[in-house]
Parts: C-alpha cells; structure tokens; sequence
C-alpha cells in the first residue's frame, strides 16, 4: 500500500515534485454503465491580470486561504487582496454509450 504522501486524493494534502505535474483527468479515470455519468470539477485559476474575481466574492477568497493553507501559510480570507484569482467550476456529462474502460479526451 503506497504512503500516504504517495497518493493525492481530493482534500487531501500532497507534498513533492508529484503533487506539481498536471494530471488529466483521462488518464484518472474510466466511465461505464447504462446512464449518463455527471462528473464536477471546481478549481482556481491564477493569473488573471486584473480580471479575476470581485473583492467582495468570498467563495473565491475563501478558497484562496484554503490552499494557502495546504502550504503552510494561515491567511485569514479577509486577508486577501488579489484581482487576478477566479474560482471556476467545471461540468460534463458523459454519455452512457461509452464502451467498457474507454478513455476520452
């Protein structure tokens, strides 16, 4: 059974040179069944000059602090002040007719 540093899991903390690289999701994962699978993503995008979210939207702010957290750094979310931040939220539907541990991109 791989350490727990070795795995990284949703919520979880991940430390390393692996926790850096980016992973898609198609090569996580294999879909199959009689239905269509709704999968949901939720994330931070950095880099926006000047167009990221509002100040007053503490979702993003909140979430801003949260992964500060995960490196060590407790920076309450009113301590935040970036404008180029936006949190996304991401949603696909994957079709039911997909084959047995068919990869999709």
């Amino acid at each position: 059974m791989p350490a727990a540093d070795d795995v990284c899991r949703a919520g979880s903390r991940c430390r390393g040179a692996a926790s850096q690289a980016a992973v898609r999701i198609k090569d996580l994962a294999r879909f199959e069944g009689v239905r269509d699978n709704a999968i949901l993503g939720y994330g931070l995008v950095v880099g926006l000059p000047g167009t990221g979210d509002s100040q007053r939207n503490l979702p993003t702010l909140q979430s801003v602090s949260n992964m500060l957290q995960e490196f060590g750094l407790n920076v309450p979310p009113v301590g935040v002040s970036s404008r180029n931040v936006a949190a996304v939220l991401v949603t696909a539907s994957l079709l039911a007719c997909c084959a047995s541990a068919t990869n999709w991109t």
